[in-house]
């Protein structure tokens, strides 16, 4: 169980429990490549909030629809991410 203040929680530090909880499924009910796509995802985060928005992390209460919106415009331009890989991304 991840145990913090919400106001204190990071995106990064949530990415890390879930892919923790993911990777103790896999050969159970989730594949290697889910838990792969998902540490990739992790990274691209990490990129995207030390390039483009110059913090290494953020806060969950700081998360907005713009944030994401720049996430997934970053995606297709950087990372040159088709619209449904971006869609798939984002959710």
């Amino acid at each position: 169980m991840l145990v913090s203040e919400p106001q204190q929680l990071t995106l990064l530090a949530l990415f890390d429990h879930d892919l923790q909880q993911l990777k103790s499924r896999v050969g159970i009910d989730r594949t290697e490549s889910t838990y792969v796509r998902q540490l990739r995802l992790r990274a691209y985060v990490s990129d995207f909030m030390t390039e483009h928005r110059h913090v290494a992390d953020v806060n969950l209460t700081e998360l907005t629809p713009s944030f994401i919106h720049d996430f997934a415009i970053w995606l297709s331009t950087v990372r040159r991410y088709r619209g449904g890989t971006v869609w798939l991304a984002c959710q």
